[in-house]
Protein backbone atom coordinates (compact mmCIF):
# COMPACT_ATOMS: atom_id res chain seq x y z
CA UNK A 1 0.00 0.00 0.00
CA UNK A 2 3.00 2.21 0.78
CA UNK A 3 4.42 2.20 -2.93
CA UNK A 4 0.89 3.38 -4.52
CA UNK A 5 0.99 6.50 -2.63
CA UNK A 6 3.85 8.00 -4.80
CA UNK A 7 2.35 7.44 -7.96
CA UNK A 8 -0.92 8.90 -6.56
CA UNK A 9 0.92 11.73 -5.28
CA UNK A 10 2.93 12.23 -8.90
CA UNK A 11 -0.63 12.13 -10.89
CA UNK A 12 -1.93 14.69 -8.22
CA UNK A 13 1.17 17.01 -9.50
CA UNK A 14 0.55 16.41 -13.03
CA UNK A 15 -2.74 17.42 -12.95
CA UNK A 16 -2.62 20.63 -11.04
CA UNK A 17 -0.23 21.80 -13.26
CA UNK A 18 -2.22 20.97 -16.72
CA UNK A 19 -4.95 22.80 -14.67
CA UNK A 20 -2.77 25.95 -13.84
CA UNK A 21 -1.47 25.91 -17.89
CA UNK A 22 -5.40 25.83 -18.55
CA UNK A 23 -5.83 28.93 -15.95
CA UNK A 24 -3.06 30.69 -17.43
CA UNK A 25 -3.77 29.61 -21.49
CA UNK A 26 -7.65 30.41 -21.27
CA UNK A 27 -7.50 34.14 -20.80
CA UNK A 28 -4.88 34.53 -23.74
CA UNK A 29 -7.33 32.47 -25.99
CA UNK A 30 -9.94 34.77 -24.96
CA UNK A 31 -8.16 38.12 -25.73
CA UNK A 32 -6.85 36.78 -29.21
CA UNK A 33 -10.58 35.26 -30.46
CA UNK A 34 -12.03 39.00 -28.84
CA UNK A 35 -8.96 40.89 -31.31
CA UNK A 36 -9.38 38.77 -34.28
CA UNK A 37 -13.07 38.85 -34.22
CA UNK A 38 -12.51 43.06 -33.73
CA UNK A 39 -10.13 42.99 -36.70
CA UNK A 40 -12.99 41.51 -38.79
CA UNK A 41 -15.51 43.69 -38.16
CA UNK A 42 -16.33 47.29 -40.49
CA UNK A 43 -15.65 50.78 -38.84
CA UNK A 44 -18.82 51.44 -38.14
CA UNK A 45 -19.10 49.00 -35.67
CA UNK A 46 -15.57 49.25 -34.59
CA UNK A 47 -16.62 52.75 -33.71
CA UNK A 48 -19.20 51.59 -31.90
CA UNK A 49 -17.66 48.70 -29.74
CA UNK A 50 -14.98 51.93 -28.91
CA UNK A 51 -17.25 54.16 -28.10
CA UNK A 52 -19.21 51.66 -25.36
CA UNK A 53 -15.53 50.54 -24.40
CA UNK A 54 -15.56 54.60 -23.54
CA UNK A 55 -18.38 54.67 -21.22
CA UNK A 56 -17.85 51.55 -19.32
CA UNK A 57 -15.46 53.74 -16.48
CA UNK A 58 -18.51 55.31 -15.50
CA UNK A 59 -21.42 52.84 -16.12
CA UNK A 60 -20.95 51.34 -12.27
CA UNK A 61 -21.64 55.23 -11.06
CA UNK A 62 -24.55 55.73 -13.50
CA UNK A 63 -26.41 53.16 -12.78
CA UNK A 64 -25.54 51.08 -9.02
CA UNK A 65 -24.98 54.21 -7.20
Amino acid sequence: MLARIPIIVEEENARGKLRGLLKRLLPLGVAVAIALQFARMDESRKRFVLHLLKQVPYLPGRYFA
